[in-house]
């Protein structure tokens, strides 16, 4: 059993985390994952936000499921699955560090140039679907990032707060769902990550349900603003803790 002052500390990290994806739909792992690492082995800090990942995202999903536009989703899923077992080749034959801190430069490009109200020209959105869910099953497969490609992409395309959130948390909680799985196969999943991903459920909680009641007081332009910002943090915080 961790110690109660990380407990404390976890309790905090998580509730933040969940906040932030409360408001934006994503973010989570982004956020949980190196700040945990750092007071918690890594090996109990990925199985326990996989665990909390798939209850983040299945509650915002319930919250926003009528928003779902499925065909996205769908062509976005087919190709996060196929290349998610080439991400984890990747990490295999390429140092983690590098993968990290390629993915945070790239996001932090790009996050900025929307910060900037630079926008990219889309014009075969299924092309650009077909290219997002790729780079998403790579990432997903070697550094455990899905949802910075698919927050880029959505942002850009200015798509509606509503249908951002629910396509996004509907993606996650099906991989997450997958993930699971394959922690359990890998052994990843005991008895103490159990024991401490119930602590973390109130903390998931309390800073989801602040986060959505939140995001229903926020504009549509702010929204993306915020996502903007969060994708920004996101590449950085990416950077910083590749090592």
């Amino acid at each position: 059993m961790m110690e109660m002052s990380v407990l404390i500390i976890g309790f905090i990290i998580i509730f933040f985390a969940a906040f932030i994806q409360g408001i934006t739909g994503f973010g989570f792992a982004v956020v949980a994952v190196p700040f945990l690492s750092l007071f918690v082995p890594l090996q109990m800090v990925v199985p326990i936000v996989g665990i909390l990942c798939i209850l983040i995202n299945f509650y915002i999903y319930l919250r926003e499921r009528s928003h779902t536009e499925f065909k996205e989703v769908k062509m976005l899923l087919i190709f996060i699955i196929l290349f998610t077992p080439l991400g984890t080749y990747l990490l295999v034959i390429i140092d983690e560090f590098y993968l990290k801190v390629v993915t945070g430069l790239l996001v932090l490009f790009f996050g900025v140039c929307l910060w900037k109200g630079k926008s990219f020209s889309v014009k075969n959105e299924k092309a650009a679907l077909v290219t997002v869910g790729s780079v998403s099953g790579l990432l997903n497969g070697s550094i455990g990032l899905m949802g910075l490609p698919i927050a880029l992409f959505m942002t850009n395309q200015k798509a509606d707060k509503n249908v951002f959130r629910a396509n996004i948390a509907l993606l996650g909680f099906v991989v997450a769902i997958l993930t699971f799985f394959n922690y359990i196969f890998i052994g990843l999943i005991n008895k103490e990550v159990i024991e401490h991903s119930l602590w973390f459920c109130v903390a998931l909680v309390l800073g989801g349900f602040v986060g959505v009641k939140i995001d229903k007081l926020i504009k549509q332009a702010l929204f993306l603003k915020i996502s903007t910002w969060v994708i920004m943090i996101s590449g950085f915080f990416t950077l910083l803790f590749a090592g």
